[in-house]
């Protein structure tokens, strides 16, 4: 099952968009089952969504250049908030992210998942009174 791709590859995949259509897309893996030890059922994979449209761009999303990443063809950027589950199974590597941009890319998904969980923290009452 395990096909050698790893945290920082790019991977092409179907995921459902927000119509509930089935698209391919272009994903930065940031997680593998087959790499948890905890996880038995080893079935997927986790990547952030890597778009070329600016319109979908927010604070947190990271610019993949075209000169800086050779094997897109145009300049993209992972959404560090969109993260998608996908079946190992039915993604294809196309590239690997330089060690320049993961540490950016790293950071970048750090906030996001600061804020998730501020958010979700502000919705646990240590009181009882929520």
């Amino acid at each position: 099952m395990y096909n050698k791709i790893a945290p920082f590859s790019i991977v092409k995949g179907m995921y459902p968009d927000v119509q509930g259509t089935t698209s391919l897309g272009l994903f930065v893996l940031v997680y593998m089952d087959e790499r948890d030890k905890e996880i038995h059922y080893k079935q997927n994979v986790v990547g952030l969504k890597v778009t070329s449209k600016p319109l979908f761009l927010d604070k947190y999303s990271y610019a993949l250049p075209n000169h800086r990443v050779k094997f897109l063809d145009k300049d993209s950027w992972v959404q560090c908030n969109k993260p998608i589950v996908l079946d190992t199974e039915k993604v294809q590597e196309i590239g690997v992210l330089d060690l320049g941009l993961r540490m950016a890319i790293y950071r970048r998904f750090k906030e996001f998942l600061t804020e998730a969980d501020s958010q979700m923290l502000d919705n646990i009452s240590v009181r009882g009174d929520k």
